[in-house]
């Protein structure tokens, strides 16, 4: 991972940490995915990633902070990613955001006709959400800051979401992602492509601090390299 990509984020994080609220809220979370999707394009099989998160407001915009880290199964690559973000409500229910992600990949990542060595990415990205009839309804731009030629200039996503109180601690959740890249997120196998995602999932709250979630997506790609994906999980988040 390069050190100035990390250096870059935690700047951000850092300013402003030194004038947020005092209340941060933490949460970690472990998961098993029976599939990688990335982005519309399967990675791999048997995932299991681990997060970390903070949270917390300053005088200007509320901010965050996460870490997660994924490895799968047949594969010699684990990825690390850390995002930085800050969002401001610009009215009752619209808001804004931008942020920074590092992608950092060790090893050869499987990709159709073979392996692939994937670089460091660092995405500047912005962001606007709003609720419509209580419906959460997003869109994002992610511009690729790295000096390669294998990975996407702009990838864009769209996504509505839906939640419902079932009752005794139980919740549920339906949401459906678009999302369009010029250039395989991988090795540059594939361009203009667009795939769709929706998810259904159920949270149950353990406790105050401990919730239960499962989930089941499918992915469906407009590019023949890459197949329409089935695929669910398990994980399990503690709040601190």
């Amino acid at each position: 991972m390069r050190p100035t990509h990390i250096i870059a984020i935690a700047g951000l994080s850092t300013a402003l940490l030194g004038s947020a609220n005092a209340e941060i809220e933490s949460s970690a979370s472990v998961g098993y995915n029976s599939e990688y999707v990335y982005r519309g394009a399967l990675l791999g099989e048997d995932l299991i990633d681990f997060s970390l998160g903070f949270s917390g407001s300053t005088d200007v915009a509320d901010w965050n902070l996460g870490l997660w880290y994924g490895s799968w199964a047949d594969s010699i690559v684990d990825e690390f990613r850390v995002e930085a973000s800050v969002s401001k409500c610009i009215s009752d229910t619209f808001s804004v955001s931008a942020g920074l992600i590092n992608h950092s990949y060790q090893g050869a990542v499987a990709a159709p006709g073979g392996f692939a060595f994937v670089p460091d990415r660092l995405e500047p990205f912005i962001g606007v959400s709003t609720d419509l009839g209580g419906i959460a309804l997003s869109a994002s731009a992610y511009f690729n800051g790295s000096d390669d030629d294998y990975t996407h200039d702009v990838y864009y996503e769209v996504g509505a979401s839906y939640s419902v109180d079932l009752g005794g601690s139980l919740s549920g959740s339906l949401s459906a992602d678009l999302g369009i890249w010029d250039t395989d997120p991988l090795g540059g196998v594939a361009d203009d492509v667009t795939f769709v995602a929706v998810t259904g999932g159920l949270q149950y709250a353990a406790s105050d601090s401990i919730t239960l979630n499962a989930y089941i997506t499918h992915s469906i790609s407009d590019d023949w390299i890459f197949e329409d994906e089935t695929f669910g999980g398990v994980s399990v988040s503690v709040g601190f």
